[in-house]
C-alpha cells in the first residue's frame, strides 16, 4: 500500500489466495476508498471472484 510520500507498506490483509487469477481495484460503493476485485481458481480448480470494501486504512471487507 502506497504511504503517500513514494514509498510502500506491508499490510497484513486476508484476502482470496487463488491461482491463474487477477485483481483489480476501483470505488466500487462510491465511497472515496479503493475497493478490490480478486478472481481466479481456488484449491479445487473452481472458478472464484471476491470483492472486498476498502476502509481507506489498507484494511478490506469481504463483500458477501
Amino acid at each position: 500500500m502506497g504511504d503517500g510520500e513514494g514509498r510502500f507498506k506491508r499490510l497484513e490483509a486476508d484476502l482470496t489466495g487463488v491461482q491463474h487469477g487477477t485483481s483489480a481495484f476501483g470505488d466500487v460503493n462510491s465511497d472515496g476508498h479503493l475497493d478490490r476485485v480478486i478472481s481466479g481458481r481456488d484449491p479445487n480448480n473452481d472458478r472464484i471472484t471476491t470483492l472486498y470494501f476498502g476502509d481507506g486504512e489498507g484494511g478490506f471487507t469481504t463483500v458477501e
